[in-house]
């Protein structure tokens, strides 16, 4: 083999190797971008189960609320009021 044959054949094998090494390094990056993707979108999923679960548990306590204001109101109007001590002096 000449020398012009061993060098085109060597800067053939090193510019093979580094084509290899940098399509399976952007592949693997590739498919960490899309795995955070996945994760990003479980964690927004989540959010919005939270922010739904607390507007149902926050509406369940206004009617929770309502209900207790409105037995108050029927108690307070059902009691007899106490007399004033002022007319026995």
């Amino acid at each position: 083999m000449s020398a012009a044959s061993k060098i085109t054949l060597a800067g053939s094998v090193v510019f093979t190797l580094v084509s290899v090494t940098a399509v399976h390094y952007m592949q693997n990056k590739e498919r960490e971008r899309m795995h955070d993707g996945v994760l990003r979108d479980e964690a927004r999923i989540e959010a919005k189960q939270r922010i739904r679960d607390n507007e149902r548990e926050l509406e369940a306590q206004r009617q929770l609320e309502r209900e207790l204001r409105k037995q108050q109101v029927m108690a307070s109007a059902a009691a007899p009021s106490p007399p004033t001590s002022a007319s026995s002096a």
